[in-house]
């Protein structure tokens, strides 16, 4: 089981948002969808729990098709707690990211024009043949 989360503004009126990927290596059609059912019930129960505005993707493995309920369950549970506690990097402040860099020193090679002379192809002077007409059958 792979969980993304995407912290939402903190101070966001919007709730928690949750995504599920199930690809074809996971099974058939019938068993794809008994696994996205499943993780749809079991991040109901956790959505309370997740940061206002969040945005979540839960990414099932091809193992899933073979597990129950219960091993959903304590997946996904893991999964969150694995992202919940890492610290998020925030983005760049306005002073950050105005960073001045140096400019590089090296200067550029000058390549002196080459001074060969164009050689001059005279035309071809081909003259037309002509073909002689052909005696009617």
């Amino acid at each position: 089981m792979v969980v993304h989360l995407l912290p939402g503004p903190g101070s966001s009126a919007e709730p928690a948002r949750v995504g599920f990927v199930v690809n074809k290596a996971v099974g058939n059609a019938v068993l794809r969808n008994r696994v996205h059912r499943r993780l749809r019930a079991v991040m109901a129960a956790q959505l309370p729990g997740l940061p206002a505005g969040s945005l979540t993707v839960v990414r099932a493995l091809p193992p899933s098709a073979s597990s129950s309920y219960d091993e959903l369950a304590a997946d996904v549970d893991g999964a969150l707690q694995r992202v919940l506690t890492v610290p998020t990097k925030t983005a760049p402040t306005k002073t950050e990211s105005l960073k001045t860099v140096p400019p590089k020193t090296e200067s550029l090679k000058t390549v002196p024009p080459k001074t060969e002379s164009l050689k001059t192809v005279p035309p071809k002077t081909e003259s037309l043949k002509t073909v002689p007409p052909k005696e009617g059958r």
